[in-house]
């Protein structure tokens, strides 16, 4: 999405495209893929094997900072920079 502005002085016109998630189906499958792990801690935790719970919760927090990163890499419009 383009907004078009005039320059009163010079009558030039200049295109500002509306900021927007580039990643936005990368970021989807990093949070489904975090989802599964999540069922196979439940299903892990019934059974009460520890270890392969322990490894499934190493490997959520691994995605979990992968997705925070994606994110941060996101350039900010200005209102979510306000808002910080």
């Amino acid at each position: 999405m383009f907004f078009s502005l005039t320059s009163a002085s010079k009558g030039k016109k200049r295109k500002y495209k509306k900021k927007i998630m580039r990643q936005r189906e990368f970021i989807q499958n990093q949070i489904d893929r975090l989802e599964g792990k999540l069922n196979h801690v439940d299903f892990y935790a019934t059974r009460n094997d520890i270890p392969s719970l322990r490894k499934a919760l190493i490997e959520c927090k691994e995605q979990l900072n992968d997705i925070k990163s994606s994110i941060d890499r996101e350039p900010m419009s200005g209102d979510e920079i306000n808002r910080r």
